[in-house]
């Protein structure tokens, strides 16, 4: 009997490390926006790898979303998308940004003009933070 107790109270921090773990919530936040040229470059980070994989992820911002995106340096736990100057005015300032794993066409229909987190089709999560603007030269 004591040996049984014994071997529980070792793999109870197991347990406990397992259940916290499984039960972290993914957070996605604004990073850094930097203008090269005519394009900007918003980073995004998770406290998560991102998933690679066959599906692409898109930033949405109402009926707007975006697509060219990369993993700076390899780092699975951040994200870039490439943003042309003339509609980066679309999400600077903004704190209404979504991030979705694949390209549904029913997301791409969103008007902004409700709670945008809600009616995402698939694996989606609301960007934390506000996007502002830095020039390469202010690095």
């Amino acid at each position: 009997m004591l040996k049984r107790f014994g071997v529980l109270i070792l793999l109870l921090p197991l347990l406990v490390a397992a259940q916290n773990q499984a039960t972290t919530e993914t957070q996605i936040s604004f990073e850094s926006a930097i203008q090269k040229d005519d394009i900007v470059e918003v980073t995004l980070s998770s406290n998560t790898n991102f998933i690679v994989g066959a599906n692409r992820y898109v930033l949405h911002s109402g009926a707007k979303y975006f697509l060219m995106n990369t993993h700076p340096g390899g780092d699975v736990t951040k994200i870039t998308f490439f943003i042309p100057i003339d509609e980066f005015g679309i999400i600077n300032g903004s704190s209404d940004l979504v991030l979705v794993y694949g390209l549904y066409d029913s997301n791409t229909k969103q008007d902004g003009e409700s709670q945008q987190i809600v009616g995402f089709e698939g694996l989606h999560w609301k960007v934390n933070g506000v996007v502002s603007l830095k020039t390469a030269e202010n690095e």
